[in-house]
C-alpha cells in the first residue's frame, strides 16, 4: 500500500479468523422401571409373619425418612453454593472495569501517544505501511528509530503475509499491514472493518485509550496509510460507550518525501475535527480484486482484552 497518482490502482488487510461455532446434542438415555408382578407380590406377603412384616415397615419408614432430609439438606447446600458463586461471578464482572480503568493514565479529556522523535518519512512511495510499523514502534517502545534498513525488512514481512496476491506496486494490504503490527508492536492487533465512519472511529479511539497503543488508519480508499496518535472525547471511552470524539491527531509518512507546499500528508501530531477526518478516512476500495472489506471503513487496532 502506498500513496499513488492519480488513476493507479493501489492498495493497503487480516480477515478476523473466522470462529466456527460448533454445537452438540446431548441425548438423554430413559432407564426402564421394573414392574413388581401381582403373583410374586402375593407369594412375598404370604411369607411374611406379621410381626416382621411391622417392624419391616417402620424401619423402611424411617430409612425413607433419613433419605428425604438427606436430600433437602445436599439440595440446600448446593442452592447455596450457587448462589454464593453467581454472586462471586457478577460481582467480579462489575468490577473489571473500574480496576482496568484505573490502571490507565486519569482521564483528562484526551490522550495523545505522540512525543517528539517517533517521526519519520517513509522511504519509497510504496512505504507507507512500513514507516507506520516504524513510528508505532518507536511510540511503543519509546525508540527514535528513523532508518531506512528497519523499513525495508519491515515492508518485506508484510508483503509476505498478504492476504491477496498483489502486485508489487501496490505495496501491502490490510491483512499483511496487520500481521506486520502483530509481529513487530504487539500481538493484539487486527484488521477492523466498519460499515460506517462512526462505528469505525468509536471503536478506534476506544481500543486506542483501553490498550494506550496508536491505531492505524486506512485513508484515501485504502491508497495510503496514517498513524491515529489521539484524540479528544466528552467522556472516556475507557468506561463509558456514550462519548462523541471531538478531535484526532494523526500522522501521515509522506510528510518529507512529498512537496512541502502540496501534498497528501499534513506535518506530524497535526489536529484534525470529526469532520475533516472523515474526508480523508474513507470506504475501502480497490478496483482489481473484490475484498472482503469491500466498502468498508478499514482500520487496523489493537484490541482491548486481546
Amino acid at each position: 500500500m502506498y500513496a499513488r497518482h492519480r488513476g493507479q490502482v493501489a492498495t493497503a488487510c487480516d480477515e478476523p479468523a473466522g470462529l466456527s461455532d460448533g454445537r452438540r446434542s446431548l441425548g438423554v438415555k430413559g432407564r426402564r422401571r421394573g414392574r413388581l408382578g401381582f403373583a410374586d407380590a402375593a407369594w412375598k406377603s404370604s411369607t411374611r409373619r406379621e410381626a416382621g412384616q411391622d417392624h419391616f415397615d417402620q424401619g423402611r419408614r424411617l430409612s425413607g425418612y433419613h433419605l428425604v432430609m438427606t436430600a433437602r439438606v445436599r439440595l440446600e447446600r448446593l442452592a447455596i453454593a450457587a448462589v454464593i458463586a453467581v454472586l462471586t461471578a457478577g460481582f467480579g464482572t462489575l468490577a473489571r472495569p473500574a480496576s482496568a480503568a484505573a490502571a490507565l493514565p486519569a482521564w483528562t479529556g484526551g490522550v495523545n501517544l505522540y512525543r517528539s522523535g517517533v517521526f519519520t518519512t517513509q522511504q519509497t512511495w510504496r512505504w507507507c505501511t512500513a514507516a507506520d510499523v516504524q513510528m508505532m514502534r518507536n511510540i511503543v517502545f519509546h525508540q527514535q528509530d528513523h532508518s531506512r534498513d528497519s523499513q525495508w525488512r519491515y515492508y518485506g514481512y508484510m508483503r509476505n503475509h498478504n492476504r491477496y496476491d498483489l502486485p508489487a506496486a501496490d505495496g501491502v494490504d490490510p491483512a499483511g499491514w496487520a500481521a506486520g503490527l502483530r509481529h513487530l508492536v504487539d500481538s493484539r492487533y487486527h484488521v477492523v472493518a466498519k460499515a460506517t465512519f462512526a462505528e469505525a472511529l468509536h471503536a478506534a479511539v476506544r481500543n486506542l485509550r483501553k490498550t494506550q497503543r496508536p491505531v492505524g488508519l486506512l485513508v484515501a480508499h485504502g491508497d495510503h496509510a496514517w498513524v491515529l496518535t489521539g484524540f479528544t472525547a466528552t467522556a472516556d471511552p475507557a468506561v463509558t460507550n456514550r462519548f462523541s470524539v471531538t478531535s484526532v491527531r494523526v500522522t501521515g509518512p509522506l510528510w518529507g518525501l512529498q512537496n512541502s507546499s502540496f501534498g497528501y500528508d499534513m506535518a506530524p501530531n497535526t489536529r484534525l475535527t470529526r469532520d475533516q477526518l472523515h474526508h480523508f478516512f474513507t470506504p475501502w476500495h480497490y478496483a482489481r480484486i473484490h475484498m472482503w472489506w469491500e466498502g468498508d471503513y478499514v482500520s487496523i487496532q489493537p484490541l482491548a482484552g486481546g
